[in-house]
């Protein structure tokens, strides 16, 4: 414990926690939780590129602090979570409560496993994601869960080939916002309670092969709109996305990344 008189002035208190992994390159479970509030929590993980050394899960837990690592996943509450990573695992989890949640992610799918899995759940605050995806895999399926309350849901993704996407998406009392991958094709759902859905797509867009833009709508009210989403004459039979995303009291609006570019 320290003592001074009142005039005294104190420099923030950090502590350097060095974690050496044993020789052995593969561990189930790698996981933190510190408690205390007053604490910033930095998190930095080398690895090697050459050499990996391979975890089942990691977890980074806070509580009423933020936390800023420059890894796979963390959950916090009460303090905003800003990322901007790599993911090279099969699944992501960023979580928090009463505080933004604002992340950019690039899922790469380089192993063949066929895609990632995300998952940014936030309660009572805001969610702004950019996910961008690739895969060598030309089966490759990127999922993607946002869910939060009495916040904005923006929803930015973008995809290298032609893999598909199934994405959910739901908030409250608040819009939510969800930009296509460019190739996307497959189903969508939108709907909201007491505000408008809408679809905003250049009739004149083509693709790279010269087919149109198309969409095939199976519901069209003014809270509910679902569909298919397709490029050419004819909608694919296999390999479709889905996209559900919902609200209460706002609009939903799904638009391409290109041209909300």
């Amino acid at each position: 414990m320290l003592w001074a008189d009142p005039e005294a002035s104190f420099s923030h208190i950090t502590f350097d926690i060095s974690v050496h992994s044993p020789t052995r390159r593969a561990f189930r479970d790698l996981a933190t939780d510190i408690t205390n509030g007053a604490v910033l929590h930095d998190v930095l993980m080398d690895f090697d590129w050459f050499s990996h050394t391979e975890f089942d899960t990691v977890r980074f837990n806070a509580r009423d602090a933020p936390i800023d690592i420059k890894v796979t996943g963390k959950c916090t509450t009460n303090a905003e979570i800003d990322v901007d990573f790599v993911v090279l695992y099969e699944t992501i989890q960023l979580e928090t409560s009463n505080a933004p949640l604002n992340a950019t992610i690039w899922a790469i799918d380089d192993s063949g496993n066929g895609g990632n899995t995300i998952l940014l759940t936030n309660s009572d605050g805001p969610i702004d994601a950019l996910i961008a995806m690739s895969s060598n895999s030309t089966e490759a399926i990127f999922r993607a869960s946002v869910h939060t309350t009495n916040g904005d849901l923006n929803v930015q993704s973008g995809m290298t080939g032609r893999h598909l996407l199934l994405l959910e998406g739901s908030t409250s009392n608040a819009p939510g916002f969800l930009a296509l991958p460019e190739q996307y094709e497959g189903t969508f759902d939108i709907s909201s309670e007491l505000g408008t859905t809408s679809l905003v797509f250049d009739p004149d867009k083509r693709d790279s092969h010269g087919r149109q833009r198309a969409v095939d709508m199976k519901v069209d009210e003014t809270e509910h709109k679902a569909g298919k989403i397709y490029w050419g004459e004819e909608p694919p039979n296999m390999n479709q996305g889905s996209i559900k995303m919902s609200t209460t009291q706002e609009d939903v609006t799904i638009t391409s990344f290109r041209e909300f570019e």
